[in-house]
């Protein structure tokens, strides 16, 4: 049992299963922000999915993995060649919780 700003006890799997939950729905957060600026950036070029495709020299639906608020895994590699490719790049902050 582990105690938790000792009012109450639970089970380390429990604190370990709402960890994970956190750190998912963090992805999600983080995807759908990374998804939302890459788009503005992209309607702020004229760039088509298509266009950026070709750019990058990767497929549209790489692109669309990116744009899909719901696939958090898309890969930072990938994400920095679609900047790259709108003369954009990326800035991210650590910051306190």
């Amino acid at each position: 049992m582990l105690w938790i700003k000792g009012y109450f006890s639970v089970s380390l799997s429990i604190c370990l299963m709402r960890l994970r939950e956190s750190n998912t729905v963090t992805s999600m957060i983080l995807s759908l922000i990374l998804a939302h600026k890459l788009e503005s950036a992209m309607k702020e070029k004229k760039v088509t999915v298509s266009a950026l495709a070709r750019k990058m020299g990767t497929s549209r639906a790489a692109i669309n993995r990116i744009l899909d608020s719901q696939n958090p895994s898309a890969i930072l590699t990938t994400l920095g060649k679609a900047a790259f490719a709108l003369g954009k790049r990326w800035r991210f902050e650590l910051v306190d919780a």
